[in-house]
């Protein structure tokens, strides 16, 4: 059976590498033959030198929670998916959260609870046993998205899981930065050709450093992503580190391609549609 873009449903697709293709169409890139397993993440919080930096590492959690409380919520319930060893829930404890957080590896699980006192739900979030009366105010997805397999599941068992007017909040990758297609084996002779040529015109010199991960976006395709699963994107951010940030994209569209070639990290606001 030929593989269908999760995206746009588009069934042609551009190899970039031995195991990325990209669709023709939106230009989500993604893995086609070795779909990543995010269970082999474990590996790394059984690595004391990963887990001290995660735990430290928070500016950009901090800068999400500073993003949600903008908002008028229905609550202050907020899961976190994907949440690791858990800096993200010790953080919105803090601000007056009542914080859950779901996370598939158990070597994860136990480093939260030794290292934040936490006590995380180890599952996958399309069979673990929500109760009823498990909605929230707020959902992030920190990282999470793109190491996913099902990408509509997903988001449709998020959207039965957040209260009306709560608020997803999604931090993922954004493909047509340098950072986020090379990492540090930048090979681009003429970077600036990038802010005119079309991401078909892509070119992967680098496999490793997509290591790990299912799905590569661009703002469009996450866009495209949530409105075709009920959501409606109330605004997009571009993070570039931790002292200079781009907010607002919609409101700079003359920057919009500068920002997206310097910009590794996005982080999308949406609500139920």
């Amino acid at each position: 059976m030929t593989p269908t873009c999760p995206v746009c449903r588009n069934d042609r697709f551009l190899q970039k590498s031995p195991n990325y293709w990209m669709c023709d169409a939106c230009h989500l890139l993604s893995r086609r033959d070795t779909t990543v397993n995010p269970a082999q993440w474990g590996d790394c919080w059984r690595n004391r030198e990963t887990v001290e930096y995660y735990k430290t590492k928070t500016w950009d959690l901090r800068y999400a929670l500073d993003i949600i409380e903008r908002f008028d919520l229905p609550g202050k319930t907020l899961l976190d998916i994907g949440t690791g060893i858990g800096t993200l829930l010790r953080l919105a404890a803090e601000r007056g959260f009542s914080a859950s957080g779901l996370e598939l590896d158990a070597s994860a699980v136990a480093t939260a609870k030794e290292v934040h006192g936490l006590d995380v739900w180890q599952g996958d979030l399309q069979t673990f046993a929500f109760t009823d009366s498990d909605r929230f105010a707020a959902i992030t997805l920190m990282n999470t998205l793109q190491v996913l397999d099902d990408l509509n599941g997903c988001l449709t068992k998020v959207r039965h899981l957040l209260q009306d007017d709560g608020l997803l909040l999604i931090q993922t990758n954004n493909l047509p930065s340098f950072r986020s297609r090379y990492g540090k084996a930048l090979r681009l002779l003429n970077p600036a050709s990038l802010l005119t040529a079309g991401l078909e015109r892509l070119d992967i010199a680098d496999e490793r450093v997509f290591e790990g991960v299912n799905y590569l976006f661009a703002v469009g395709n996450v866009r495209r992503l949530l409105n075709n699963n009920g959501y409606r994107v109330l605004n997009l951010h571009l993070l570039r580190s931790a002292r200079v940030r781009f907010p607002n994209l919609e409101n700079r569209r003359l920057l919009t391609n500068y920002l997206q070639t310097v910009c590794p990290k996005m982080v999308v606001v949406a609500r139920k549609a």
